[in-house]
């Protein structure tokens, strides 16, 4: 997770390029794969309205089935 990287104790790229980075690709970058806390496998499409609140594709769910279609959702609405 981007946050973690730039904001660790062991600092690598000056605070106003982390800024950057965290502004435009937000705290999930495009690509990655996460679970959210309702057990959904989603792909993150792109930063949303806040950083740690993207635009996701859902997948899958763990231990239930996979979708036929992939279902776009936004991470800051409660049902995420």
């Amino acid at each position: 997770m981007l946050k973690e990287i730039f904001m660790s104790g062991d600092q690598v790229v000056s605070p106003e390029v982390a800024a950057y980075f965290i502004k435009v690709l937000g705290f999930y970058p495009p690509g990655m794969l996460l679970q959210l806390a309702n057990d959904e496998v989603e792909f993150v499409l792109q930063c949303g309205e806040k950083a740690d609140t993207p635009i996701v594709l859902a997948c899958t769910k763990i231990g239930d089935y996979n979708y036929q279609q992939p279902i776009e959702s936004d991470t800051s609405q409660k049902d995420c």
